[in-house]
């Protein structure tokens, strides 16, 4: 199991490229890596993060309350998990 994460410049987002790179990299550890399971943990005010998620395909898991403080404070984290035999993407996108 692995956890992704991913950080896009400002006057990059919007373009494709988390999505391209997300992509590639769970391709990779499916496909190489032999990994059963990738999640990602998105503060859920991040509703651009949240959107990629879905779109790859990760089905949202849990919602941790409260569960991190960051500089904006106390934020909920939800938990989205992506299984390798749900992934459909990795041929089509790469």
């Amino acid at each position: 199991m692995s956890e992704l994460g991913y950080v896009t410049v400002a006057d990059r987002q919007g373009r494709g490229v988390a999505r391209a790179c997300t992509a590639a990299l769970i391709t990779h550890l499916f496909e190489r890596e032999d990994h059963r399971r990738v999640f990602a943990e998105i503060d859920s005010r991040n509703l651009a993060s949240v959107a990629l998620a879905e779109r790859l395909g990760f089905t949202r898991e849990a919602c941790l309350r409260e569960h991190e403080r960051t500089h904006a404070g106390l934020c909920d984290m939800l938990v989205y998990g992506l299984l390798r035999r749900e992934w459909t993407m990795g041929c089509v996108l790469l």
